[in-house]
């Protein structure tokens, strides 16, 4: 608990009691390693506790209970936002061939 508390406040700089029992709740769910993962993830877009709480409800629902679950779906997410992004420019590529007349 104590390293859990040292997390929070080196990512969220937060002693607020409320929002560390709140994350010390989730042990029950997460090793300590995937509620520093969320803590990080959210230190890195500048936001506060109440993200971290989405992430990890979200991991939760999605059945993402260890760090090598959660890269997997990360791995599989980034997969299919890069295809996604090639079919739309390939996309962009034939709407500017016919409009150049090909």
């Amino acid at each position: 608990m104590e390293e859990l508390q040292k997390i929070i406040i080196e990512t969220l700089g937060s002693t607020n009691l409320t929002v560390i029992q709140e994350a010390i709740s989730y042990l029950d769910t997460f090793p300590l390693e995937v509620i520093k993962e969320a803590l990080v993830r959210t230190a890195r877009k500048q936001k506060k506790w109440d993200y971290a709480r989405g992430t990890l409800n979200n991991w939760i629902e999605d059945g993402l209970d260890t760090l090598e679950k959660i890269k997997a779906n990360d791995l599989e997410f980034k997969s299919q936002s890069t295809v996604k992004e090639e079919t739309e420019e390939e996309r962009m590529a034939r709407k500017l061939k016919e409009l150049e007349g090909g």
